[in-house]
């Protein structure tokens, strides 16, 4: 009798290749690579539901099936003709669908979410992590409904920069009827008072209300963000008024915002878990926000009688009131969102590139909220920074500082 080898179990982690050059890092299997995002999408559509209800989850669900039925006509299009087979899975395209709903506003209707959805199933075989084009689907699909809703509407772009008009109070569901209430069944007045202490509601008309009015804090800030370092009183006085919220409540999301992206601290917890996995890199959001910081730091800004930079007028401020200034430019903005989650989508392979391109999204990123105070514009710095991430693997100190001669053909 001959002795049997035992069986050799493929490992489930993800491991080295043994081809690929060492500064390329282990490598999932794409099935690893879906589920794991499928699962932060999840998570992000849960914070959704929690405190936007069923109506909010509404919005997220039509752009999935939107998209799901554009990209169903590509998957049958590669039965007929094998050779235009897509590379991508039908739970990346729902992962996609999840995130495009999460940049979507709570103030988004029917007509936009379900524009986005078909937009985002015609990107899905041109653009990703897979493709040439490494714009992430979702931003790409973001962007170009956005521009395609502008140019039939007739308004120009100036028309979407706040102003005092657009001072409309949100909601947000109130304690006792997260995932179930009715936001759109709120309180005409705007509560004031933190969210985890409105447990009794105020009678209406002997009716009480699901939902507790509050101001949509990215575009308070974004109206207010210069007039503030010309005023820094202003600050202390709308944190004391409770037209800015809480920095609490900014971490637990209990704000009016994007669908999926106002809960900071769930965001940040789930791009720790994609580090966890191996999808992201723990220098990825901070050499991001460092960016950020850097750019905000620098921008101009006129201070009576002459032009100056944010770093003086920031040096002037009581340390409280600077650092204060920092952590509601960055938390109310979608910049934790770039940074933890869409960033990683697109990143180069190479160590080097990735650096250059964090920094590149982190400052783009302040430039265009900084001179164009739009919320959607601010996604422009993940756009761009995904068309240049294919020339940025070349951005690599391999063995004798040789360069990769084709960085796709390895990342596939």
């Amino acid at each position: 009798m001959t002795d049997q080898k035992p069986p050799i179990h493929l490992p489930l982690k993800p491991t080295l290749h043994p081809h690929a050059p060492p500064w390329l890092g282990p490598l999932n299997h794409r099935r690893q690579v879906d589920r794991a995002w499928l699962t932060a999408a999840i998570l992000i559509t849960l914070s959704n539901g929690c405190f936007f209800g069923y109506r909010g989850m509404w919005i997220m669900l039509l752009s999935v099936v939107a998209t799901a039925a554009i990209y169903s006509l590509f998957r049958i299009r590669s039965w007929l003709a094998p050779k235009h087979r897509p590379v991508d899975s039908i739970s990346n395209a729902v992962t996609q669908a999840l995130l495009l709903g999460a940049m979507l506003p709570m103030t988004t209707s029917v007509t936009s979410a379900l524009l986005g959805g078909a937009v985002l199933g015609v990107c899905l075989p041109w653009s990703g992590r897979s493709h040439r084009i490494r714009i992430p689907p979702c931003v790409l699909a973001l962007m170009l409904s956005w521009a395609i809703s502008l140019a039939l509407g007739g308004s120009s772009v100036a028309d979407h920069l706040p102003n005092q008009s657009d001072s409309v109070p949100t909601a947000v569901l109130r304690c006792e009827q997260v995932f179930r209430g009715d936001v759109y069944d709120a309180h005409q007045s705007v509560r004031y008072t933190p969210w985890w202490e409105d447990l009794s509601e105020v009678h209406h008309a002997g009716q009480s209300h699901d939902a507790i009015g509050r101001w949509w804090p990215y575009l308070i800030f974004l109206k207010e963000q210069k007039r503030i370092l010309e005023h820094p009183t202003m600050l202390t006085h709308m944190m004391a008024s409770g037209e800015l919220p809480r920095i609490e409540e900014l971490l637990i999301g209990c704000v009016p915002g994007l669908l999926g992206a106002t809960s900071q601290g769930l965001l940040i917890c789930l791009g720790l878990y994609l580090m966890y996995r191996r999808l992201s890199w723990w220098s990825m959001p901070i050499v991001t926000l460092l960016g950020g910081l850097g750019t905000l730091l620098a921008m101009p800004i006129r201070a009576t009688p002459h032009w100056t930079a944010v770093y003086w007028l920031l040096l002037d401020m009581p340390m409280a009131v600077w650092l204060t200034y920092l952590g509601y430019f960055f938390l109310t903005s979608p910049m934790i969102l770039i940074a933890f989650i869409l960033a990683p989508a697109a990143a180069p392979i190479s160590t080097h590139g990735r650096l250059v391109y964090c920094l590149f999204v982190g400052s783009l990123t302040v430039v265009v909220q900084w001179f164009f105070p739009i919320p959607t514009l601010v996604f422009t710095g993940v756009l761009l920074g995904g068309l240049f991430s294919p020339l940025l693997d070349y951005l690599h100190p391999g063995p004798g500082r040789t360069i990769v001669s084709n960085p796709v053909a390895l990342r596939q």
